[in-house]
């Protein structure tokens, strides 16, 4: 490690982590002075556990649903500035007024298209993360004897009993 390196190893619950900061003015002489690095610990995670399918679809929505809103606010001004043009400005040139009036035409159709595509789709991806976080399993066990994921990783593995109703 070059010698304008300083490092330092830190232990703190048996986790170990070790600092290097290089410590240069914009001269690029070196400082004496140390920066303290705090952690704080994020007090628990929340996982989730996804079909790849699920992971798709949502990709697919949200890629959507985002350029849906942008082509309806990139056709709508289009439009309406055309439409307007031609309710405000006499055109006195019959073929200047038609192309006027198919790009204010064919703009407001595109800003409606893409309003309706994006109206319809936002809600989508929000529920499929809804229907993903319902479909956590709660603790398993007893009461105040919940088991811990390792401990139903410890549990032995049973063979289902035949019954009549498996039967039929």
């Amino acid at each position: 490690m070059p010698e304008e390196w300083s490092s330092e190893v830190y232990s703190k619950d048996g986790l170990q982590m070790a600092l290097a900061i290089q410590f240069l003015d914009p001269v690029g002489m070196t400082f004496s002075d140390q920066i303290l690095a705090r952690r704080h610990r994020i007090a628990h995670i929340e996982l989730f556990e996804i079909y790849a399918e699920e992971l798709d679809q949502i990709e697919r929505v949200a890629g959507t649903v985002g350029t849906d809103l942008q082509f309806t606010t990139f056709w709508f001004p289009i439009g309406i500035a055309a439409i307007l043009t031609l309710i405000v400005v006499p055109i006195p040139n019959l073929r200047v007024f038609n192309i006027y009036l198919c790009v204010g035409v064919i703009s407001l159709g595109f800003g409606i298209y893409f309003l309706i595509r994006w109206l319809r789709n936002r809600g989508e991806l929000k529920h499929y993360l809804s229907r993903i976080r319902e479909r956590q399993i709660g603790p398993v066990g007893e009461e105040g004897k919940e088991l811990k994921p390792s401990d139903l990783a410890a549990l032995p593995s049973v063979t289902p009993t035949s019954t009549p109703e498996n039967q039929q």
